[in-house]
């Protein structure tokens, strides 16, 4: 019998970060713990849990992922399963829970929405679209170059008590230089809107910024998922 896909089990994708693997393990076992069905049964809560703690150690995730690509290159020398009737995939297990969540907020929504310009969640309203990966800013550098520009920005830390305002050192269509009131720790989830994009993003790198007359925190913050609101005569088209 073939090993369960543990990216499955978890709804996220092969090369998902750990932020989002957090985000979707907690979101699928408070969606276990309201199941109707499952009662006391354990199993599947065991399944997630060694799920979670696999893909979120970086050893055993790279032991992990070798496995994976040699059983997948053994299932295509012989007849895979047949697809459903409907043509859709089977469901890895019975929860219902759409392939992606929101990063901010846990909340549950369809995969396309990450590719949907203009797609917020349901629930607070955080842009769903991913934003542009390392990967392509490698590829392409002249669209990822970040411009010296101090904009207001509203931020949110992921289960703090509320939003505040904080500026930028500079800003591109990747993550932006903040300069923060607040002190931010590395890998806090963050939320941002300014006049420029509305994003999640996660905290490279925190310190305090020196030099100043009152204490400011200075982070980089990598965007996850944007929502782009300027697209002509502003920062997008300059850096085209």
């Amino acid at each position: 019998m073939r090993e369960p896909d543990f990216y499955h089990v978890l709804h996220v994708q092969s090369d998902a970060p750990v932020e989002i693997i957090r985000t979707s393990y907690r979101t699928l076992m408070q969606k276990l713990a309201r199941h109707p069905d499952l009662g006391g049964n354990t199993a599947s809560a065991a399944l997630i849990n060694e799920a979670f703690e696999t893909l979120t150690d970086p050893v055993r995730r790279a032991a992990y992922d070798q496995m994976l690509s040699s059983a997948e290159a053994l299932e295509a020398e012989s007849p895979g399963e047949a697809p459903a009737s409907d043509g859709s995939s089977p469901q890895p297990d019975g929860l219902g829970v759409p392939a992606r969540v929101c990063l901010f907020c846990g909340e549950p929504h369809v995969d396309r929405q990450s590719r949907m310009p203009d797609a917020h969640c349901a629930c607070c309203g955080s842009p769903l679209c991913s934003a542009p990966t390392a990967a392509r800013s490698t590829a392409s550098r002249r669209g990822f170059h970040r411009t010296l520009q101090v904009i207001h920005v509203t931020c949110e830390v992921q289960g703090s008590r509320g939003p505040f305002d904080s500026v930028t050192e500079n800003l591109s269509v990747a993550g932006l230089c903040l300069l923060s009131p607040l002190e931010l720790a590395v890998d806090q989830i963050i939320r941002l809107d300014c006049e420029f994009c509305s994003a999640v993003g996660v905290v490279r790198y925190a310190h305090e910024a020196s030099g100043r007359s009152r204490k400011w925190w200075q982070a980089g913050i990598e965007f996850k998922t944007l929502h782009l609101k300027q697209t002509r005569g502003g920062l997008v088209s300059t850096l085209a």
